[in-house]
């Protein structure tokens, strides 16, 4: 519990593509450390992709873009530190329902 509290993680897509004009994303995390100052990136799977220090003037906010040595990363949702990962996961898996605005292309990139 007490690492939990000194832990914040938020919902990430990343891409490598730094340089690409259409660059791919992936789902993933963002944890920060607080008494490190340490943020560290991992895939869907929970597999560490890279890790860095956050800089003094940084703040991470959902809606921010960072930027790794090797990733860009699109922050999300901050999530709560009493839901179980696995259970947040399943949740934001679970099927919407499509908007009937839409039109039928849009339907399909969706």
């Amino acid at each position: 519990m007490e690492e939990e509290k000194e832990k914040k993680r938020w919902s990430v897509a990343y891409t490598k593509h730094i340089k690409q004009k259409r660059k791919v994303y992936h789902d993933g995390f963002l944890d920060l450390h607080i008494s490190s100052n340490k943020l560290m990136l991992y895939d869907e799977s929970d597999k560490l992709l890279e890790c860095r220090m956050l800089r003094r003037d940084e703040v991470v906010s959902s809606a921010q873009t960072l930027t790794f040595a090797a990733y860009f990363v699109d922050v999300g949702l901050l999530q709560s530190p009493y839901l179980n990962f696995s259970d947040a996961r399943k949740k934001s898996n679970e099927v919407k329902p499509i908007d009937r605005s839409l039109s039928p292309s849009q339907k399909i990139i969706r």
